[in-house]
């Protein structure tokens, strides 16, 4: 059998990680901006890499960083949200944090001044959602009430006057909604009765009425009762009713809709007919869909391989996102509109009890978190940010070696004690195989496993070591 190497990978043939196993610490929730990326833990921390040029990874200093780094440990954070070049938190206490560019008062603390380090909004602690655009927030407390702040030029903070909101107003007082998301422009919400409502720029009909320009206060575009979640992205809207089809309407041309076309749509679409989905996420322009089942499904904008399928090709209707199961919480990049284009180009997703994140498409910032910048990732990589224990230090060459790597048939192995066992994932986290491993040193058979990158994890009584692997045929 001929033997070949994959040669994009031939730098990683010695890669040493040590992590110390806890079983309930994993990963809980990713947010995509433009150019970064952050993601909360089990534990209530809340970490960021990626474009760092206005503060937005809350990290207290300018420089990019290519791999998760810990934003403010002194803080227990609960929820958080990012837009385009901003970011902003939820506390443990309830209290609200924000961070980044601020030049049209996106981040709520009453002023324009650009923050590289969280920065709290009043005092109030009643604050119970958010959601960020390009360069505006929406935000729901505790008693349901929708507030808002950021760039109001066409209407997206719900604020009658056309000038920016520098901190929080309340839209509509005296209504209650059960959710809301802002997107490039313009917003979306849901009533608590179930109704359909929308605000700001409509110059794609992402409004979803077709007879207005713009519209500066929320405006009922459905008052059918059964929407229950929705999804803005950039000059489109996602929705979903709780009969679990989904809808779309907004700008098409690079099918982001999922309605096999390239057309504008004007008003709410419903997307194929499957009657089982669950979760909607509009980016950029591109959007992903999970179903009952776990599967996620993805169209729109493709090509540096952000939608994870192995090609650079848009796709105008749902297709599924091979590789990848159980499925819990995707992050596709909020758009943002720069000299003529819309950016935003990567995606992050998190499987079930995850213990790294799922990373497609862009790489030139270090926004996937790889520990590099530069490159696109056209299938779903499962191995950013896996759960370590800092405070161990890591191994060296003498307590665990596995050779050879590239390997072939026959991975061996030698530990200076004894292993527990070893587990083999491949790179979208799947499970390929699970052995005891009483013997300090022996081999693991790879043989009928396919060409490819896999993480090798040795388990031991006070930790375990993983081993990116390489297996060539």
């Amino acid at each position: 059998m001929k033997r070949s190497l994959i040669s994009i990978i031939t730098c990683l043939l010695l890669i040493w990680v040590n992590v110390k196993f806890t079983a309930q610490l994993n990963w809980k929730n990713v947010y995509a901006g433009t150019e970064f990326s952050m993601a909360l833990k089990s534990d209530s921390t809340l970490w960021s890499w990626g474009f760092n040029g206005n503060g937005q990874l809350g990290l207290g200093h300018k420089n990019l960083s290519n791999v998760p780094a810990q934003i403010n440990s002194s803080i227990k954070w609960i929820g958080a949200d990012v837009g385009a070049i901003h970011a902003a938190a939820i506390a443990g206490d309830g209290s609200l944090w924000s961070w980044g560019l601020n030049g049209n008062g996106q981040l709520g603390l009453g002023n324009t001044t650009e923050y590289s380090s969280p920065q709290k909004l009043g005092t109030d602690t009643d604050w119970a959602q958010i959601t960020a655009g390009q360069v505006h927030c929406l935000a729901l407390k505790q008693d349901s009430s929708l507030w808002a702040w950021g760039y109001n030029g066409t209407g997206a903070a719900g604020i009658e006057t056309p000038s920016d909101v520098f901190s929080p107003v309340e839209i509509i007082p005296g209504t209650k909604w059960l959710t809301a998301s802002a997107g490039g422009y313009h917003s979306l919400g849901v009533d608590e009765y179930g109704n359909l409502w929308a605000w700001g720029d409509n110059g794609t009909f992402q409004l979803g009425n077709p007879s207005l320009s713009q519209s500066f206060i929320p405006t009922l575009i459905s008052d059918s009762g059964d929407w229950v979640e929705v999804s803005a992205g950039f000059q489109y809207s996602l929705a979903m009713k709780s009969d679990s089809t989904i809808w779309s309407w907004g700008f098409n041309g690079n099918g982001q809709l999922g309605q096999g076309t390239n057309s504008l749509v004007k008003s709410p679409a419903k997307i194929g007919e499957f009657h089982d989905w669950v979760k909607i996420y509009a980016g950029a322009s591109f959007s992903f869909g999970i179903r009952k089942d776990g599967s996620v499904w993805g169209w729109g904008f493709n090509s540096f391989g952000q939608l994870g399928t192995g090609d650079i090709t848009q796709k105008t209707s749902p297709v599924l996102i091979q590789g990848i199961e159980n499925v819990v919480a995707i992050a596709p990049a909020k758009g943002l509109y720069y000299g003529g284009s819309v950016y935003g180009i990567h995606t992050l997703m998190l499987t079930e009890h995850a213990e790294s994140i799922c990373v497609a498409g862009s790489n030139y910032t270090g926004q996937l978190g790889t520990g590099n910048t530069g490159g696109n990732i056209y299938n779903f990589e499962c191995s950013v940010g896996m759960i370590t224990d800092v405070q161990n230090p890591v191994l060296t060459e003498e307590n665990v070696i596995v050779f050879p790597n590239p390997v072939f048939d026959l991975l061996r192995y030698r530990c200076n004690s004894v292993p527990l066992g070893f587990e083999v994932y491949d790179f979208h986290g799947n499970l390929i195989r699970k052995e005891k491993m009483p013997e300090m040193i022996g081999a693991i058979d790879f043989s009928d496993i396919p060409e490819g990158i896999y993480l090798t994890k040795f388990t031991f009584s006070d930790g375990m070591v993983i081993k990116k692997v390489i297996k060539t045929e």
